[in-house]
């Protein structure tokens, strides 16, 4: 049947038509590229699961068949930050399908931290309605995380289904900003017979060729929808075998349908010209659909009465109005119609500590993400403060006197019994770790109730450790959490999970190396959720050989990851030098409460740069002091050896003379004139290179295998997992005490 003639907006361009008889109708403009007559009965329809998979059985190809393709500070810079950005895989997929879109995207200026590859419970493979509406909930969450209005969704083959009718049908089109498909099966496919029983959803809903009622729904009245307010992009590849005929993937009305000529069901989310081709299309639409940024905030007090300040970006439109809410003695939830870049207003508050936060709102209803004030107390002194609440989580035995012996610690230190609090899931830590995440949102809730403040420090022993973060990153406790601390956390698996897997729940999701799905996602974008405004401690022993290898207690892009040399699972808790350092890292980040940073102590020393003898180093200074020394190591703690010949007078100093592929621990102290030095500042590391080098050992293993037979570390495990899959086999090479995938010995 012929479909009846439609024309396209004016203005619009490249969107050809699908018809579900398998004829195509150019409309709107000639395609930039077709695929010839012959191709699709020249070529065997199946010929791309032997390609990708290497399945000869018919077994192999019905399995293969299942298409497994689918902030709190405002930033100080006038440019807005990108909308969040969630990244959907197909049918049966996995949020890793969706990591090389991650990484470009990553690559060229996106804030990992607003970055989601995710999929449902159901892994596109069930029911649309029930994904669409997983969607839903997970928007919802991402905008309640970030502070955004709307997010932006890049979708993969099914996930595009799912997606398009969150859109149209729940909501979607008042939260998406723009919508990119790659390879979406929109008119269904011409292999859908091929569809296995379980593949549900392809079999049911989107699969059939004619279009099944759903599907015909979905697409009526407009392909698209929610636009103009929802910008569409579709990439389709012209030798997809999946997504087939390859203008099923096309969409009438969308600002662009791209054809990539080459490109297959998987290679389209990989390719890095379909993924510039992406990203362009987002930086060319996201100027329509941010709204503003709030630059700056302050509060200053002034008797009873607090003024709060902010200065907004109106690049993308003007201010009508802002929104202050106060967090204290005096609640306040303020929207004041003030047009304009510059916002200032009074308030008269009780005496108390406040908090709060300063958004704006402009013309077109878009709010800027959150400006976050500095803490500020009015009636008594700013400082000493109370320090925040504590929340001490034990690990998966649910013993809660394992974890008791650092609080008898703090109160010993001068922290209030009545501000630390003990705590335990309902399953021990033994069952799902979301559930117990929800289970924690409540508590830190309850402790914010009952105590005033406004954030909490929580402190996670062994699994627990896991839900933490698992909460930071998922239900919101970036707002609600100013420090994390992690005792011997199982953050990248252990070893011995093999004990516990079948026993606790939760030791399934996290305890399995290679990483199980739920614990990649954990990991993905960032370790360190929230950071730096959550700022992160982890602790490890050398002797754990519960939370093992070692390193998988290290979260990369902690403030601080402290080793301790013969401290196990619990004498970690129980060392007075691992508790003095949880005590001093507690103490030197506090914000506006607490005791301040110890005087005269450098801080956030970093490494810059480093060669094969060389390491070059940066840290923050302090005044009133002659100069600086650094100190460095070949083990963690020391013992210590002075670097510098002469007091450095600046805050930068490259270390030289140092061996190649050796690890080397550094630490600053600053010089008084009366010759005294200051405490250590925090501690870092790095293993120098060793360009050049003729290895003296070769090792051929799985990328887990070196992990946990310690060749490599976290940090390691992670770039060859990513380069080359974490089952595979790779050479490495021994060079000096490094060990490097490169034959060169060049670092990895």
């Amino acid at each position: 049947m012929k479909a009846a003639s439609r024309h396209c907006p004016a203005g619009r361009d490249d969107a050809d038509r699908f018809h579900p008889a398998d004829t195509y109708q150019p409309r709107c403009a000639a395609r930039t590229a077709s695929t010839p007559a012959s191709l699709e009965t020249s070529m065997n329809p199946f010929r791309w699961l032997l390609d990708l998979t290497g399945h000869r059985s018919l077994a192999g190809l019905l399995a293969a068949i299942s298409i497994t393709a689918l902030t709190l500070m405002a930033p100080a810079s006038a440019q807005a930050a990108h909308n969040p950005i969630i990244l959907i895989p197909g049918m049966t997929g996995t949020p890793a399908n969706m990591y090389p879109m991650r990484d470009h995207l990553v690559s060229h200026g996106w804030d990992a931290n607003r970055v989601y590859p995710w999929t449902d419970s159901g892994q596109m493979n069930v029911d649309m309605e029930a994904s669409a509406q997983a969607i839903k909930a997970k928007v919802d969450q991402v905008l309640q995380q970030t502070g955004a209005r709307k997010v932006v969704i890049a979708a993969w083959s099914a996930g595009t289904i799912a997606t398009r009718n969150y859109i149209k049908n729940y909501g979607g089109d008042q939260k998406v900003s723009i919508f990119v498909s790659f390879a979406g099966p929109h008119h269904g496919i011409s292999i859908w017979q091929a569809c296995t029983q379980s593949n549900v959803a392809c079999r049911t809903q989107w699969g059939p060729i004619p279009n099944t009622p759903w599907l015909q729904a979905l697409n009526a009245g407009t392909e698209v929808p929610g636009w103009p307010n929802v910008r569409y992009l579709t990439i389709r590849g012209s030798m997809d075998f999946n997504a087939t005929p390859v203008d099923t993937a096309v969409l009438a009305g969308a600002d662009e349908n791209v054809l990539f000529n080459g490109l297959n069901h998987s290679t389209v989310i990989t390719d890095a010209a379909a993924l510039t081709k992406m990203r362009d299309f987002i930086l060319k639409w996201e100027k329509t659909t941010t709204g503003p940024t709030v630059t700056s905030c302050s509060a200053t007090v002034s008797g009873t009465s607090a003024t709060v300040k902010a200065s907004a970006d109106e690049s993308n439109g003007p201010v009508v109005s802002y929104r202050v809410q106060l967090s204290g003695p005096t609640g306040v939830d303020d929207v004041a119609s003030v047009a304009g870049a510059n916002f200032s207003k009074s308030y008269t508050l009780s005496d108390g500590a406040y908090t709060g936060t300063v958004t704006a709102t402009d013309n077109a209803g878009r709010t800027s993400p959150v400006c976050q004030l500095a803490r500020f107390s009015i009636g008594v002194p700013s400082t000493p403060a109370e320090h925040d609440p504590i929340v001490f989580m034990t690990g998966a035995s649910g013993d809660l006197s394992k974890i008791a012996p650092l609080k008898d610690y703090l109160q010993s230190q001068g922290w209030k019994a009545s501000r630390m609090f003990l705590w335990k899931d309902s399953s021990n830590f033994q069952g799902d770790v979301p559930a117990t995440a929800r289970e924690m949102s409540a508590k830190v809730d309850e402790v914010l109730r009952t105590t005033g403040a406004s954030k909490i420090v929580l402190v996670g022993f062994s699994s627990s450790a896991v839900s933490g973060r698992y909460y930071i990153k998922n239900l919101g406790g970036t707002q609600k959490v100013s420090q994390f601390i992690s005792i011997a956390g199982p953050h990248h698996g252990i070893s011995r999970y093999m004990e516990c897997q079948y026993l606790w729940r939760s030791c399934a999701q996290w305890g399995p190396i290679p990483l199980t799905p739920f614990m990649v996602e954990l990991n993905a974008g960032t370790e360190v959720p929230g950071s730096p405004t959550v700022k992160y401690l982890t602790l490890r022993g050398t002797a754990d050989t519960n939370a093992s290898p070692t390193d998988t207690a290290m979260l990369t892009g902690a403030d601080e990851n402290a080793l301790f040399q013969g401290l196990d699972h619990y004498t970690l808790i129980t060392n007075p030098q691992a508790q003095a350092k949880v005590r001093d890292f507690i103490l030197a980040h506090e914000e506006g409460g607490g005791d301040p940073v110890p005087d005269g102590v450098p801080s956030h020393l970093a490494v810059t740069s480093s060669t094969s003898n060389s390491v070059s180093l940066t840290w923050t200074g302090v005044s009133g002091v002659s100069g600086y020394n650094v100190y460095r190591a070949a083990a963690a703690n020391g013992p210590w050896t002075r670097a510098n010949a002469s007091l450095v007078g600046g805050t930068s100093f490259t270390v030289s003379g140092l061996s190649a592929g050796a690890t080397y621990y550094f630490v600053v102290r600053a010089q008084k004139s009366d010759g005294t030095e200051s405490a250590d500042s925090n501690q870092v590391s790095r293993t120098t290179g060793t360009d050049g080098q003729t290895p003296s050992e070769t090792v051929t293993a799985p990328v887990y295998t070196h992990y946990t037979a310690g060749r490599v570390g976290y940090a390691g495990y992670i770039t060859l997992g990513t380069r080359y899959g974490y089952a595979t086999s790779i050479p490495l090479y021994r060079c000096g005490t490094m060990w490097t995938d490169k034959q060169s010995c060049a670092p990895l």
